[in-house]
């Protein structure tokens, strides 16, 4: 009996708009056949795990048809190299490979980081049902993470921890670019609390970002302070630009920060 010869092709394309593309074979494996593609867009060059487990296709789904799929998720490396608080912030054209990806991203783990910019890392599982150029086109159109083109941080001290905000699923999928602003108050024990939406079009997107501050811790103050933080999403460059829910002109504002999600 001949065994079915399975093609498996990784590829790390290091940045989300380099074109430097590295093969690396160790961590995709895919159930049944055909074998659809898969590959790996790091948003941090060279953070790439030393073990675990390979992301896994399941059979069930790919019995639902051989189409293409992409999870973007986000994750940190403990100081031990353990990979923690792993959430998805993006799936097209549906969820089913959710599971799969955070269940053998939490087995991975990496060298222990060496410093704070090394942390956190998102990355976007691709699998590609073949290499036509149809295929490759729905890939870019769909799969593209949004892109942080302002970011405004009006902050009285630097957080000690911060989140960014995931991008709502639908929207992502509807590839709808947006801005969002909120001020909210800090208290004396460094919470951030009392949230106020100063502007968010579309609507959808305050809600993520209240609840990624929710987990940034400041510095204790003897009295409360005030913050506030606003975020200019694109998710295609050809696109009409993304509205600016009043933010200063790119050429006045700061350049946007180095995030997991905007790492250049």
């Amino acid at each position: 009996m001949i065994r079915p010869v399975i093609l498996l092709s990784v590829l790390l394309l290091l940045g989300l708009a380099g074109d430097e593309r590295v093969r690396d074979d160790r961590y995709f494996t895919v159930e049944g056949r055909p074998t659809p593609l898969g590959y790996q867009v790091l948003a941090n060059a060279g953070l790439v795990p030393v073990s675990g487990l390979p992301i896994v296709y399941p059979q069930p789904v790919l019995e639902k048809g051989r189409i293409n799929r992409c999870v973007q998720f986000r994750a940190r490396v403990a100081d031990d190299g353990q990979t923690e608080r792993i959430a998805v912030l993006f799936a097209y054209p549906d969820d089913l490979l959710n599971s799969a990806v955070a269940s053998s991203v939490s087995t991975w783990r990496f060298e222990p980081p060496s410093g704070k910019s090394a942390r956190s890392f998102m990355q976007t599982v691709v699998f590609q049902a073949d290499n036509s150029p149809a295929s490759q086109a729905e890939l870019d159109a769909h799969c593209r993470p949004p892109k942080i083109v302002r970011l405004l941080r009006e902050l009285p001290d630097e957080p000690l921890i911060s989140e960014s905000p995931p991008y709502p699923t639908t929207l992502a999928r509807q590839r709808r670019p947006g801005c969002v602003h909120l001020r909210f108050a800090i208290t004396p024990d460094g919470l951030a609390d009392d949230y106020e939406v100063v502007a968010a079009d579309p609507p959808e997107l305050a809600a993520p970002v209240a609840g990624a501050l929710n987990l940034w811790r400041f510095p204790p103050a003897a009295t409360p302070r005030q913050g506030a933080v606003a975020y200019q999403y694109q998710l295609d460059p050809a696109a009409v630009p993304a509205p600016d829910c009043g933010l200063p002109a790119a050429a006045d504002a700061a350049p946007p920060a180095k995030t997991p999600e905007n790492p250049s």
